[in-house]
């Protein structure tokens, strides 16, 4: 690892590309634990935990993308990343609680789900 990192110095590689490949080829190559560790060398990684969760996703990997959801801290993103992983529970939890009928809306509007839908009908007249 330190050769790949005197490498990086050496290139000038922007750190937060390189928090990027990192996390990318971990998840790529299913490294899970690697992945963990990379998320908790600093308190808020350099790029955010979004990549995470997102990555997470693309390799099909739902339930280890929730740890990283958790952590993010931009309501919409959380939301979204949530609906991703169709876990509307969370969504429509996060949104109402955000007191955020937009966000409440793009939910109903991704489902068919007549159970789904109704219980964002009653959390919008909540909120009127």
């Amino acid at each position: 690892m330190k050769c790949v990192e005197s490498m990086i110095e050496e290139l000038e590689v922007d750190p937060k590309r390189y928090w990027f490949i990192r996390c990318k080829v971990y998840a790529k190559n299913k490294q899970w634990n690697a992945l963990e560790e990379l998320s908790k060398e600093e308190d808020e990684p350099l790029i955010g935990f979004v990549p995470f969760a997102e990555y997470c996703i693309e390799s099909g990997e739902l339930e280890e993308a929730q740890k990283y959801i958790e952590r993010v801290k931009d309501t919409e993103a959380k939301v979204l990343l949530y609906l991703a992983t169709k876990n509307y529970g969370e969504s429509i939890n996060i949104a109402f609680s955000e007191k955020s009928k937009y966000l409440l809306n793009i939910i109903y509007s991704t489902t068919t789900n007549l159970t789904i839908r109704k219980e964002i009908e009653n959390r919008i007249d909540l909120l009127s």
